[in-house]
């Protein structure tokens, strides 16, 4: 008994309120920290990428130069420089002190609909709806391979730790993992159900997180498909799912929103609501220490732990 009383203080990882972000125009297409966990980044489909310090609450910077919709935009790991993609079919690095536009990464015949860096910060990879996977080096601003995978669009991209591997997720919950250097595929599997409509990797990229329609998160191991958790109860439309940076806790939002639970329970830890809010996508600080949102009333929200 007491041994549980442990446990389940383990899991009060709660959070609070701490700041709303707003003051912008548009909706915003992703938002995520910066390394040091000082800053948030989002890009609007008013063409815009926008910089926030947390401390203050203020808008930092505004970033202008994509044509059209910014669809990601992230720090690299060091924190240096800023990645971006849009509808305008171009990538492109920014400073992220001056603020200013580095260089242009072209060759997507369609939009670019997801942007990451490696964690050595030396390549990028990117996503277009042309259907492929390229990489670039960010020094030359050259593309070195581009992959070719299932006509199903992409949610989730990951470099492997090693940066040698290749690995995306689509919608449905078909994983490929191709080899970078070569550009061979070399493992690709299904999800065993054709209803998971959402799909994420974890911060290490070996495990996914996928939701169905029937309610549920399904945790599975990326090498194997093999299902480690099921999580059910979960019948609100789910806009977004995150794990946490431990790989602990799966934090999802729906409309109104945000659901933290324990994998390795099953218990839900918290349930945080704001009505009429309209949260669409969500973020998780490196640090584990901060839950960021934004939400169609043109508002980002952070949590902080207690």
């Amino acid at each position: 008994m007491f041994v549980f009383f442990l446990y389940v203080l383990h899991l009060l990882k709660y959070v609070k309120p701490l700041k709303v972000f707003q003051g912008y125009s548009g909706n915003v297409r992703s938002i995520k920290f910066s390394p040091d966990c000082s800053k948030i980044i989002s890009a609007l489909d008013d063409k815009t990428i926008r910089i926030w310090d947390i401390e203050s609450g203020n808008e930092i910077e505004e970033l202008q130069g994509h044509s059209q919709f910014v669809n990601d935009a992230e720090f690299s790991p060091d924190g240096t420089t800023i990645v971006s993609c849009s509808h305008d079919k171009t990538i492109r690095l920014w400073d992220a002190k001056s603020f200013a536009e580095i260089k242009q990464f072209t060759g997507h015949t369609s939009a670019v609909k997801n942007v990451t860096f490696s964690s050595d910060g030396k390549t990028i990879m990117s996503y277009s709806y042309d259907k492929t996977i390229r990489i670039w080096d960010v020094h030359s601003g050259q593309e070195i391979q581009r992959l070719r995978g299932r006509e199903d669009h992409v949610n989730d991209l990951k470099f492997s730790l090693d940066n040698q591997q290749a690995m995306s997720i689509s919608p449905g919950g078909t994983i490929e993992i191709w080899d970078i250097q070569s550009g061979k595929k070399i493992l690709e599997w299904k999800e065993d159900c054709d209803y998971a409509i959402l799909s994420k990797f974890s911060f290490d990229g070996c495990r996914i997180v996928a939701y169905s329609t029937y309610g549920m998160f399904r945790i599975l191991d990326v090498a194997t498909g093999t299902e480690i958790k099921l999580l059910e109860g979960y019948f609100d439309r789910i806009h977004d799912v995150q794990f946490s940076s431990d790989g602990q806790t799966v934090v999802s939002c729906s409309v109104d929103a945000l659901r933290l639970c324990d994998i390795q329970s099953g218990i839900e830890i918290q349930t945080l609501k704001e009505p009429f809010s309209g949260m669409i996508m969500i973020n998780i600080s490196s640090d584990g220490k901060m839950i960021v949102a934004a939400s169609y009333d043109q508002k980002i929200r952070l949590w902080g732990l207690l």
